[in-house]
């Protein structure tokens, strides 16, 4: 649940600081990190 709180923030700070590689890249592994929990979560992994 912290990693989907800690995408919301990052996406938050993006739109702050504006677009940059490493915001972007930030986001991504965290939005994948987010989705393996959720997949776990519904018993799929």
């Amino acid at each position: 649940m912290s990693e989907a709180i800690k995408l919301i923030g990052q996406i938050v700070n993006l739109f702050k600081e504006g677009l940059t590689v490493e915001s972007i890249a930030e986001i991504l592994h965290t939005s994948i990190n987010v989705v393996k929990w959720a997949l776990t979560l519904a018993g799929i992994l």
